[in-house]
């Protein structure tokens, strides 16, 4: 991922609602360079965990990032601490 016919992506929106993504996956969404575009991720509905969210907070690729919706997502302690102490979501986290 990364090259869409042989040109670099540029998308800003993902959402993988529903789809049964687990820990491994958001991990490897946190670590796709084609992803580094992405403004907002909706990854609601999905087991992806601590590991998963701890990933996706760690994400040295998702930079841009400035909605990341995990409704029904259960980050445990972990996930959530990660959330809490990355930089970049400091002061934007709510939770509904």
């Amino acid at each position: 991922m990364g090259r869409l016919f042989g040109r670099p992506m540029r998308l800003k929106h993902l959402r993988l609602a529903g789809c049964e993504l687990h820990g491994d996956g958001a991990a490897a969404l946190g670590r796709c360079g084609g992803l580094a575009q992405l403004e907002s991720l909706d990854l609601c509905n999905n087991p992806i965990g601590a590991r998963g969210t701890q990933a996706l907070a760690e994400s040295p690729v998702l930079t841009r990032l400035k909605s990341l919706s995990l409704r029904g997502v259960s980050p445990g302690q972990a996930g959530a601490r990660a959330l809490a102490r990355a930089p970049r979501w400091r002061g934007s986290i709510t939770s509904t």
